[in-house]
C-alpha cells in the first residue's frame, strides 16, 4: 500500500510510524491538506504526548502525525496507523493498537524485544550466561539482583535461577 492510498482511505487523523525516514515529504504533502506533525514527541514528556493528541483531536478535523512514540500510536485505532518497515511494503498493524501497551507496540512495530535499556539488557545477559552448577554460584547470581530495578527480563532470569536452585537442593 502506498501512503497516498492509505491517506485517501483514511479521513481525519492518521498516525504514520516506523522507519518514517524512508518516505519523502512529497509522498504526503503534495496531495493532502491535513497538517503534518513530524515527531511531536520530541522534547515532550509521555503525559504531554497524550495531551497533544487529545487536544489535537478536540481542535482539528484531521492531521497526519509522523511519530516514533508507542504512546502516541496507542491513541490510534489500527486502521488509522500505517507502519513503514525498514524494507518492504507499508502496512497497517495486525493487532489493535488503540489502548495497546507501549511494550506491545515497541515489540511488534519497532522490533524492540527488550523492555529495558541496551546496557542493562547486556548486563542481564551476562548474568544469565554465568554458571549455575553449585548453590554458591546460584547465591552469587541472586546477590547481583540488587544492581537492577524490576523488569520482565530480570524476573525471567530469576525464575531460571530459582528453578536451578531447587534442582540442586533435590540432588
Amino acid at each position: 500500500m502506498t501512503i497516498k492510498e492509505f491517506l485517501k482511505r483514511q479521513q481525519g487523523f492518521v498516525c504514520i510510524t516506523g522507519h518514517v525516514n524512508r518516505i519523502a515529504r512529497y509522498e504526503y504533502d503534495d496531495y493532502d491538506l491535513r497538517p503534518v506533525y513530524r515527531y511531536p514527541e520530541n522534547g515532550k514528556h509521555i503525559d504531554d504526548q497524550a495531551v497533544f493528541v487529545k487536544n489535537l483531536k478536540k481542535t482539528s478535523n484531521g492531521a497526519i502525525i509522523l511519530t516514533h512514540s508507542a504512546f502516541i500510536v496507542s491513541d490510534f485505532k489500527r486502521e488509522n496507523v500505517l507502519v513503514i518497515p525498514k524494507t518492504g511494503p507499508y502496512e497497517s498493524p495486525d493487532f489493535n493498537t488503540f489502548g495497546a501497551s507501549a511494550n506491545k507496540i515497541n515489540m511488534c512495530l519497532f522490533g524492540r524485544r527488550s523492555t529495558i535499556g541496551a546496557l542493562a539488557h547486556e548486563a542481564l545477559e551476562d548474568i544469565s550466561k554465568m554458571p549455575m552448577d553449585t548453590l554458591e554460584q546460584i547465591q552469587v547470581i541472586k546477590d547481583m539482583h540488587k544492581r537492577f530495578g524490576d523488569s520482565i527480563e530480570l524476573t525471567l532470569i530469576y525464575h531460571e535461577v530459582f528453578d536451578r536452585e531447587d534442582e540442586l537442593k533435590k540432588e
